[in-house]
This record gives C-alpha cells, sequence and structure tokens, in this order.
C-alpha cells in the first residue's frame, strides 16, 4: 500500500490517494493504475490546461526498478500528460537503517528538580534533513518538543531513496 501526492505547478495541494493491497509481483502494476486514476480525476476536476504544471510525488515503502518507473511515466505521460508539464519523482520511505541526526547545540529540556540531562538532549529540531548521498537525505519527523518521556531514545529519522 501506497501514497500519491499531487500539487499544482505552483506547490498547491491537489489530491491525494492511497493504494489498494496487492501481491508482490503485482506492485508496479497496481502504482501505474493507482497514478492514472488519479491523474484522470484531477485532469477533469481541474480542467488541466496545455501547458499547466503536475507534479506527482510518490512515496513508496519498497523501491521500484527503473523499468518499472519508466513504464509508470511513459503510461502517465501518453495518458494523462500529452499536453502537461508532468513532473514525477519516485522516492522510497524506510524506517529501516543504522542512521540518527544529532543536533550538539540542541539541549532538550532537563528535569529542573535533579537537573538532569534527558536523552531528549541532542534531539534534532522536526524538519531537519540531513544529506547522506547524491539523492538520499535523512528527514526529522520529531523533536525534543513531541518527545513525551524523558528516558525516551533520540527519535529515528526517516530515509528517503530515490528509486533505484
Amino acid at each position: 500500500m501506497d501514497i500519491t501526492t499531487v500539487f499544482s505547478g505552483d506547490g498547491t495541494y491537489l489530491l491525494g490517494n492511497v493504494s489498494k493491497e496487492c501481491n508482490y509481483a503485482d506492485y508496479p502494476k497496481m502504482v501505474r493504475d493507482s497514478m492514472l486514476s488519479v491523474l484522470r480525476e484531477l485532469k477533469a476536476r481541474d480542467n488541466w490546461r496545455p501547458g499547466d504544471t503536475v507534479r506527482v510525488m510518490f512515496h513508496a515503502h519498497r523501491p521500484l526498478k527503473r523499468i518499472d518507473v519508466g513504464k509508470i511515466v511513459f503510461a502517465c505521460v501518453r495518458e494523462i500528460g500529452a499536453e502537461q508539464v508532468l513532473q514525477m519523482a519516485f522516492v522510497t520511505v524506510s524506517h529501516d537503517h543504522p542512521f540518527c541526526i544529532m543536533d550538539r547545540a540542541e539541549k532538550g529540556k532537563t528535569r529542573e528538580a535533579r537537573k538532569q540531562h534527558s536523552k531528549r538532549e541532542f534531539a534534532p529540531v522536526r524538519g531537519t534533513i540531513a544529506r547522506i548521498g547524491p539523492s538520499t537525505r535523512l528527514l526529522a519527523t520529531n523533536s525534543h518538543k513531541l518527545i513525551k518521556r524523558a528516558n525516551s531514545p533520540l527519535p529515528a529519522p526517516l530515509l528517503t531513496l530515490p528509486a533505484s
């Protein structure tokens, strides 16, 4: 199951779609069908004009092969975007990685009574992005302000990778 998010050329959110479940072998076809369905709906609903820019960001829980990405993009451009500027990005989002982000300037919240440092110390601000490769990033989705327990470990960032 994956999420498709569509924005207009000026960054305005237009529509999101959560795909249906499928088996592993049918995954690329399900992605293509889901994206075509969303784009058809938006094109009709928003009355796209020739030259309009549409950006599609696809977040996957597992990477798609380049051949599958190529087939998806080809199908979308052929059927939906022949008259529009269609910009597409395929990103894999993962929680399973060995990385963490630390901000040594962040002191976190301390307990005043005992003056103990909490493990929230060094937690980066939410939205912090760390580049670890040409197209690979770590994204902090939590911060010391959002951690409820003083003994919680540093929050794990999300790992984003381009389609392989």
